[in-house]
């Protein structure tokens, strides 16, 4: 499930360039919470 998301943000990236640096902070937020 957590690997799908990342997929879907890592394709959301590609599709939206100029969204990309706020795309990347709500994939590390996500990836440092589901760490914790």
């Amino acid at each position: 499930h957590l690997l799908n998301d990342v997929n879907n943000d890592v394709v959301n990236d590609v599709n939206l360039p100029v969204q990309t640096p706020s795309n990347k902070a709500v994939l590390i937020g996500r990836l440092r919470t589901d760490s914790m």
